[in-house]
């Protein structure tokens, strides 16, 4: 299937969602504009299981952000661990203050091959109450979170970092959801820069 068609699909999957969850007090869903999506030969595998499937993980970053710039280096084997469950990684940058051109950079300066969704108008920021970056949300197959939160522990405010984390909120998770088990914690609190 070409390139294309597959950026296509992932877009009508997160609007679906969205419009789903954002209605107005009248019951007619509010209306939404629809996240850019960009995709590189890389994720097209990716893109593939998020147009055919929506259990993933979106992780809201923002590319100047300091605690982006500390997880960046770590960010490839998390998405390569979150892909042998079946479970693809994908960046969301939301508003408009950075453009497509300073996300995809962040990602390919850090051998990222994901795919990336600009989140302009905030919509799966509200969707999914992320307010925070790094912040994580996995869902599940009808696109509903059941985990939203850190990472990990790593950052324990702004500007402290343990030396190395010691829980893995997010992997456990992922590894508590593929197996059928209870999530728990099923949320975290993100520390980083707020989303704007």
């Amino acid at each position: 299937m070409h390139l294309r068609t597959h950026c296509f699909l992932l877009a009508a999957v997160w609007i679906f969602a969205a419009c789903e969850g954002d209605r107005s007090t009248d019951g007619k869903p509010a209306e939404a504009t629809a996240p850019e999506t960009h995709m590189t030969e890389q994720s097209l595998s990716a893109g593939s299981a998020l147009a055919e499937n929506k259990e993933t993980v979106l992780l809201f970053l923002a590319p100047e952000c300091p605690l982006c710039q500390s997880y960046a280096p770590m960010l490839p084997a998390l998405a390569d661990t979150l892909a042998g469950m079946n479970l693809p990684l994908t960046a969301v940058v939301s508003g408009t203050y950075y453009s497509m051109r300073e996300a995809e950079s962040y990602l390919s300066g850090h051998g990222l091959n994901i795919p990336l969704i600009r989140d302009t108008a905030f919509v799966l920021a509200r969707r999914y109450g992320a307010v925070i970056t790094p912040e994580a949300v996995l869902t599940d197959s009808t696109g509903a979170a059941v985990y939203r939160g850190a990472i990990d522990n790593w950052a324990v405010s702004l500007g402290r970092k343990r030396p190395r984390p010691t829980a893995f909120y997010l992997t456990d998770a992922a590894r508590n959801y593929r197996a059928g088990r209870e999530i728990d914690p099923k949320t975290t609190d993100a520390v980083g820069c707020f989303i704007e």
